[in-house]
């Protein structure tokens, strides 16, 4: 069977071909899991509120999300913009790569002139 061939669920299941396999061998994907369930368990635990939980109380989370919200959305539009613009060079010079078994030729002026 090919993957394409294969039920739903033992495609999602694959190992090999995924990020998976380098993701559970970084440590700090791990370190920072083990931050996060220890800060949620001592939070779960503790029968007060601590004080700088209190001052968190105080501000507007909204207006820190919304800065963070327009600046990824406008790092992801560059980045994106970037790789298009990469994309496109790499397919433009697709076209013009020689086969292997020809040796490369020059370039008449016209040609140059194409290329930029």
């Amino acid at each position: 069977h090919t993957q394409a061939e294969m039920p739903f669920w033992r495609i999602l299941l694959f190992w090999s071909g995924t990020c998976l396999k380098e993701i559970s061998t970084d440590m700090l994907v791990w370190l920072t899991i083990i931050i996060y369930a220890g800060i949620r368990i001592s939070a779960n635990t503790l029968d007060y509120v601590p004080e700088s939980v209190e001052l968190l109380e105080k501000t507007n989370i909204g207006v820190l999300g919304g800065f963070l919200s327009f600046f990824l959305v406008l790092f992801v539009n560059q980045t994106n913009g970037r790789f298009l613009e990469m994309y496109g060079f790499s397919k433009a010079c697709s076209g013009r790569g020689h086969p292997y078994g020809q040796p490369p030729r020059k370039l008449h002026l016209h040609e140059y002139r194409e290329l930029g």
